[in-house]
């Protein structure tokens, strides 16, 4: 079975700037416990300095509030994980609000264990457990429903999170200021004190591995340097492509524009697979390859399901271009689990048709573009995406009957 050539046809110049040999890479692990211990010393010193300042006033008001709790370790650390679930819960939710107010359609939501999200915009919203402990500490994600004057609409959303947790830590202190200890003022002391520490910690301007801090990326933002510009540029193009627009439709200096500042960071890692599927849409293979190993080298500390897009692809890559079915699956065996609970089903069936026909079973990779072709058909508005798969799928449809 004659398969396509992997590479692009030689002497042509590359459509898109390549990925630099020496381009930083964040180490997602390491780099997210420093920025966990940086944000637990800042939050630790508002809360000694919270103590020290109730002690002052109210007298050892402090150990009054404790005091109603329950005896035991168990209620202790079980009121102090519920208050810093609610501090971290209410951050993200402010997040969320604040996108929704900017005409912005929710996506994801993270706090701890738990996970809501949506496929794609069209999806309804699911409940799901939370297994990135990256992740753990809350992240929110929002997808703005059309590209008028994004940089202010996402500045909003940015510093909507830290705005929350302002509202929360002067809401326990009024609860605290104007009630009677009771069995709940534990609870509320330490919501107030977390919301606070983690006001503090989110409006540092830093790097949290390949994510910015809300006071990091708030400032990119306001400054409307490259940064600002490349979140724009992908805002943009997401709008577009949920409204059906096709990914090789964009123009080439708006892709170009999501791969600068080269700086390893998500936004980064969004604009290298975009540049990837606009690339294969183009038929530089090549090119893309290079793109999606760049996306690859930024996986770490990233959300699962970003990992998961850029393992399920390369074992596409492997398989249809390369003919290399066991390196194929190798490379997606770890995220077995994963594929099942992110990629939609015609996106499995592309890659299962990928390794059916890398290890020469031409009739079961035909049965499976066909079953992929079938749900797409079922699609009333299909997405730029939901296209681009399709295309591929007709491309290996073709090769397969002449094969």
């Amino acid at each position: 079975m004659t398969l396509p050539n992997p590479s692009s046809p030689p002497n042509q110049t590359p459509l898109l700037p390549v990925p630099p040999d020496n381009a930083p890479i964040i180490t997602g692990r390491s780099a997210t416990w420093r920025t966990f211990a940086l944000g637990a010393l800042a939050g630790a010193g508002i809360g000694l300095l919270g103590i020290y300042v109730g002690r002052a006033l109210a007298r050892d008001s402090i150990a009054a509030l404790l005091a109603p709790l329950p005896p035991g370790a168990a209620w202790r650390w079980g009121t102090a994980l519920l208050a810093m679930f609610t501090a971290l819960l209410v951050h993200e939710l402010g997040h969320t609000i604040g996108g929704v107010s900017q005409k912005f359609r929710f996506m994801l939501l993270v706090v701890g264990p738990f996970r809501l999200y949506r496929r794609d915009q069209g999806a309804p919203i699911r409940l799901g457990l939370n297994t990135s402990l990256e992740l753990a500490g809350g992240v929110a994600a929002c997808l703005p429903l059309d590209d008028r004057d994004l940089v202010r609409r996402t500045k909003w959303m940015v510093i909507a999170g830290p705005l929350a947790s302002i509202a929360l830590t002067v809401l326990c202190a009024l609860v605290l200021l104007t009630t009677q200890p009771a069995a709940w003022s534990a609870f509320v002391l330490i919501t107030g004190a977390v919301s606070a520490g983690l006001t503090v910690a989110t409006l540092i301007p830093m790097r949290n591995g390949n994510f910015v801090t809300d006071g990091k990326r708030f400032l990119q933002l306001h400054r409307e340097g490259p940064e600002a510009q490349r979140d724009a540029a992908q805002l943009s193009l997401s709008v577009r492509i949920q409204s059906g627009a096709r990914i090789e439709s964009i123009p080439r200096e708006q892709i170009a524009a999501l791969l600068a500042p080269v700086d390893g960071s998500i936004m980064e890692f969004l604009g290298r697979t975009t540049a990837y599927t606009w690339l294969l849409a183009h038929g530089r293979v090549s090119e893309a390859r290079a793109q999606l190993s760049r996306a690859a080298a930024l996986g770490g500390g990233l959300p699962f399901n970003l990992t998961t897009f850029v393992a399920a692809e390369e074992a596409f890559v492997r398989a249809w271009y390369d003919r290399d079915a066991d390196t194929a699956r190798a490379r997606l065996a770890p995220h077995a689990k994963a594929v099942e609970a992110v990629l939609p089903a015609y996106e499995r069936a592309r890659i299962a048709a990928a390794l059916d026909a890398a290890a020469g079973r031409k009739a079961e990779a035909h049965a499976h573009i066909s079953g992929a072709l079938a749900l797409l058909e079922q699609q009333p508005t299909p997405t730029g995406n939901a296209l681009w798969t399709k295309d591929r799928l007709l491309e290996m449809q073709t090769v397969l009957i002449a094969a």
